[in-house]
């Protein structure tokens, strides 16, 4: 029986699952409501919700004059998704699909796109005022884990450009 050949290069491998992984922990923080936990309600991006009467509500309707501190990381973390789908779809490209060295370069930029709009989104968002830091809770969190493991998996790719040699 023959064995499975694999061609792909291990730090290609490594900066495909990384990001996978970081296009996962960002979902999950751009999604959640739990960027700020307060002792009766917890608020994401896009609801906010309250614990006494177990109900959600959308952040538009509930904040009439949201701040353009907020808007702005709406914004910017919407950005960061939408650059995360194509991180990840240029990573199944390289590692599955094609294998030219420019591949690697638009992996690498669509995930330092997409960590930087991610990372500059949270720093924005912490210092909207009346936040207390204290309060930040998960979904926050994994916008900042994301960030960092776009930034990472870019590395990857740079590295994989720079020592993999052309065909």
């Amino acid at each position: 029986m023959d064995q499975l050949r694999i061609d792909t290069a291990p730090i290609v491998i490594a900066g495909f699952i990384i990001t996978v992984s970081a296009f996962v922990i960002h979902l999950i923080g751009f999604a959640t409501p739990y960027w700020i936990r307060d002792y009766d309600s917890h608020d994401g991006l896009w609801l906010v919700c309250d614990d006494q009467n177990h109900q959600c509500l959308s952040m538009s309707v509930f904040v009439k004059d949201l701040p353009a501190k907020f808007k702005a990381t709406q914004a910017l973390e919407c950005i960061a998704f939408i650059s995360y789908v194509a991180a990840v779809v240029c990573a199944s490209l390289q590692t599955f699909v094609m294998k030219q060295r420019m591949m690697y370069i638009i992996g690498a930029l669509t995930n330092f796109v997409a960590g930087g709009f991610s990372l500059i989104g949270c720093i924005i968002f912490s210092t909207i005022e009346n936040i207390n830091t204290s309060d930040l809770h998960f979904s926050f969190a994994f916008c900042i884990i994301a960030s960092i493991g776009g930034v990472v998996a870019g590395v990857f790719f740079i590295l994989a450009w720079k020592w993999i040699p052309a065909n």
